[in-house]
């Protein structure tokens, strides 16, 4: 169920850069638009924007994340 945080342990450390690599190799691949700083900038602006007093305030999330895969600079 996840429930224990592994990305510390020393033990899973191979497995881990593993991972991150496979994933790495998976986003240039499949030219993923938060690989470019812009959008991923741009993301983060949107997730912060939502953001009031310090809290998340769900409702005021619009994010247009599909945009980035499917057109709408």
């Amino acid at each position: 169920y996840e429930f224990n945080d592994l990305v510390s342990d020393p033990d899973h450390k191979t497995i881990l850069e593993s991972l991150k690599q496979q994933l790495a190799r998976w986003r240039k691949e499949t030219n993923d638009p938060l690989l470019k700083p812009a959008n991923l900038q741009r993301l983060k602006n949107e997730i912060m924007a939502c953001f009031e007093n310090g809290l998340p305030q769900k409702d005021r999330l619009e994010l247009t994340y599909p945009d980035y895969f499917f057109g709408k600079p």
